[in-house]
């Protein structure tokens, strides 16, 4: 992760950096980090268990600039420099109207609801591209070239990573509360957003958690954190990630502090905080939670920045194991049985661990750059990371060997990354970009994908427990808020058999067997505890009668 950090931890779109990076100069690191101290060659890159760091500050290779405040992902300033190309092209055929250098001034609505779409009238963020004497569709694409440029975006890494066909249709938009701004307090770290249910999204603002609900009936402060006594940011808790299930909330801060409450306690409970590292620059990259597969506590693995993982028993407020890495770590999966865990970070690689001592048992090298996303599917088989290099990797457990599929992103890298649930329908995996794009992916076959638009900087996503929404953080300073989308397919049984489908690979139809729609059959879901809905609510997904009074 690099050190060059957000100020205070502001909406994406504010102006308060240097002036250097208002006039379009960002820096730029070697990449061979010849100013630093000489370590061992095959360490260097890799994740491998040392006794600390290499190197006492750490770089990445290649600044992001469209996170950052004033960047190219920010909508009003895209559209304004659009403006400013279509001034000098006036004969184009990609050319945007004058109100687009003004968008930045233009009334929002508190909400956007599927009822209020009137295509380039009205889309899903209220944005009307008729005024702007244009198409939604064509500043899609627009944005896209922009993205593409300003990133650096280098297709010569995605030689294996081939682009899904949208064609799926796994949910659809319901509604966007412009209120609700997500904070992302360091441009490479996207996961400030977490849903227990429709009526319980969280989401990180600065030093708060909110809480509210996909219908905005409530919204409250959940948690206003102080600083943690011992750290050094006199700014006060600035939350970099979140993670919440049925009882238990928990985030992590970028001075490396952590906050949990009981999701059960009564109303105005204190949380329990303290400091996962007090190390400079222990930013808490990452957190997730999992009952830990022998006393079946609630248990937290916290990825720091200071190149460490560390394992919080939640219900008796003990650090457990501490697990030293080479590289720092920017993201963790636990496997669903507890033995296993996916840990990647600063390096090309991915490393397969044993979860309970944090020895690597595999290493992935499929990657070309910095991983900063991955998940274990609830079946125990399917593992995926994601990378600056624009490149999704799935891995069948069973063969870590020949990765499944290599899967380019479409606008941006993937930030942000998660399985469908058991019982959660036809299974997906969920790849939030760091702009614009959301890639709901057929986890059957790996072979298409759905894409869920929007414009602006992506703070991350949540499906719930019971799959049937994903709620997306648009952390734009204009157009952004949480957006709420439902499932559409009806519940499937576990075995489809044998179904028609085009084989692409000889361009014929031929019987083709599917891959099982959901994680486990469905006597098993009957037994899971992980699951939420019963065989009949299942069935009945999609059809709309959950909100029906018989």
């Amino acid at each position: 992760m690099s050190d060059d950090e957000q100020a205070g931890g502001v909406p994406i779109g504010s102006t308060s950096l240097p002036s250097s990076v208002d006039q379009g100069h960002y820096p730029t690191f070697n990449t061979g980090y010849s100013d630093f101290p000489t370590a061992p060659a095959t360490a260097s890159q890799t994740l491998h268990p040392a006794v600390a760091p290499y190197f006492a500050a750490d770089f990445d290779d290649d600044l992001y600039t469209g996170g950052a405040p004033g960047g190219e992902s920010d909508v009003s300033i895209f559209l304004d420099t659009w403006r400013g190309v279509s001034l000098r092209h006036p004969n184009s055929a990609n050319v945007v109207g004058s109100k687009a250098s003004t968008f930045r001034h233009i009334e929002r609505p508190r909400t956007v609801d599927r009822k209020q779409l009137q295509g380039d009238r009205f889309d899903i963020q209220g944005i009307n591209w008729e005024a702007l004497e244009t198409t939604r569709e064509t500043a899609r694409a627009i944005r896209e070239n922009f993205a593409h440029a300003s990133h650096g975006r280098n297709h010569l890494h995605l030689n294996l990573a081939k682009p899904l066909p949208d064609t799926d249709s796994f949910f659809r938009f319901r509604r966007m509360n412009t209120e609700h701004r997500a904070w992302i307090a360091h441009f490479q770290l996207r996961n400030v957003i977490s849903a227990t249910s429709q009526h319980d999204i969280y989401y990180a603002k600065g030093s708060k958690v909110m809480r509210t609900d996909a219908y905005n009936m409530r919204t409250s402060c959940l948690m206003d954190l102080p600083p943690v006594a011992g750290s050094s940011d006199a700014g006060g808790f600035r939350v970099t990630a979140l993670t919440a299930s049925s009882n238990t909330l928990i985030a992590g801060g970028f001075k490396g502090e952590y906050a949990i409450t009981n999701l059960q306690s009564g109303v105005g409970a204190p949380p329990t905080v303290g400091s996962v590292t007090l190390s400079y620059n222990g930013i808490a990259t990452h957190v997730h939670a999992f009952a830990h597969r022998t006393s079946a506590h609630t248990t937290a693995a916290f990825c720091s920045n200071d190149a460490k993982m560390r394992i919080l028993d939640c219900e008796t407020g003990t650090f457990t194991h501490t697990f030293p890495y080479a590289r720092p770590i920017n993201c963790a999966a636990t496997s669903p049985d507890g033995r296993l865990r996916v840990v990647v970070g600063d390096c090309n690689e991915a490393l397969i661990t044993n979860a309970e001592t944090g020895q690597p048992v595999e290493t992935l090298r499929n990657h070309t750059n910095h991983a900063f996303a991955c998940a274990w599917a609830d079946d125990g088989r399917y593992v995926a990371t994601g990378a600056q290099d624009s490149q999704i990797v799935v891995y069948d457990a069973r063969w870590w060997r020949d990765p499944l599929r290599f899967i380019a992103t479409e606008v941006a890298c993937a930030r942000a990354l998660a399985f469908s649930p058991v019982g959660g329908g036809k299974r997906v995996l969920l790849a939030a970009e760091a702009d614009d794009v959301v890639n709901v992916i057929d986890a059957q076959t790996f072979a298409s994908r759905q894409s869920l638009s929007l414009f602006g900087a992506i703070g991350g996503m949540s499906i719930t427990p019971d799959g049937g929404d994903v709620f997306v953080a648009c952390c734009d300073n204009k157009v952004g808020g949480i957006l709420g989308f439902e499932r559409t397919g009806y519940g499937q049984e576990y075995g489809l058999g044998g179904l028609w489908r085009r084989d692409w690979k000889y361009g014929d139809q031929r019987m083709v067997q599917e891959e099982p729609a959901e994680w486990a059959t469905d006597e098993e879901m009957r037994r899971d505890g992980r699951v939420v809905k019963g065989p009949t609510a299942r069935s009945r997904r999609g059809l709309g009668l959950g909100k029906l009074i018989v």
